[in-house]
């Protein structure tokens, strides 16, 4: 049998090429192992009260307890009705959560004018602050990984 002769350059290659295959099966295997998909949610329909009554127009903030879980926003619908969001995500992460809202007065429309320059501003909060801030709101809610339907919020513009 004849000797081989490598020449560097062909060692090279073949070293090459035999780190390339691994890694190649290296990321298939990986592949096939899976990863966390991250947060799962649950896309739960929730009906807002304002003094007993559903209400449009109110937005509505989820805080979490859990400082790894992002917040989820929402407003309700002329039926009361809500669905959050978590950023780009329909749905809400399960966990405990304190509920911020705000209800711009809906009588206040700005003019033609205030739209076209962009300086339209919502009317004044019609609960006067009481929910605004996570620290002090009384709302609190648990949204549970099989849950269709929120509890209720009824809240109040009386102090």
């Amino acid at each position: 049998m004849a000797k081989r002769h490598f020449t560097a350059g062909a060692r090279m290659r073949t070293l090459v090429g035999s780190r390339w295959a691994i890694v190649s099966v290296s990321l298939v295997a990986l592949s096939f192992t899976g990863c966390n998909s991250g947060p799962t949610y649950v896309n739960p329909e929730g009906l807002l009260l304002v003094d007993g009554t559903p209400t449009g127009g109110v937005q509505v903030i989820f805080h979490p307890a859990n400082p790894a879980i992002n917040p989820a926003s929402g407003v309700s619908n002329a039926d009361g009705t809500y669905r959050l969001t978590t950023g780009t995500n329909q749905g809400i992460s399960p966990g405990d959560y304190t509920v911020t809202a705000v209800y711009p007065d809906p009588s206040v429309v700005p003019t033609p004018q205030q739209k076209m320059m962009g300086t339209d501003e919502p009317g004044p909060d019609l609960f006067k602050g009481k929910y605004v801030s996570a620290s002090t709101s009384p709302m609190k809610m648990t949204v549970s990984s099989g849950d269709q339907g929120l509890t209720p919020l009824d809240f109040s513009t009386k102090e």
